[in-house]
């Protein structure tokens, strides 16, 4: 695992389903052996103002 990845869709009436993924250095998903990859999804009812501006609009972050 060498960073991971936040994907989201903005703007859902019910908040903002959220998945958290790690990936590798050529940003592909890191897999467990049963072929899922490592990470979460959750849905979050709001997202603070910082992490609102990370994204900028766009409905992926890349933390390194």
């Amino acid at each position: 695992m060498h960073h991971g990845a936040l994907l989201t869709r903005q703007g859902l009436s019910y908040g903002f389903p959220c998945l958290q993924v790690f990936v590798d250095r050529d940003n592909k998903p890191c897999l467990q052996p049963s072929g899922e990859p490592y990470g979460r999804f959750m849905v979050a009812r709001e997202l603070d103002g910082e992490l609102r501006g990370m994204f900028g609009g766009r409905e992926l972050i890349i933390f390194e």
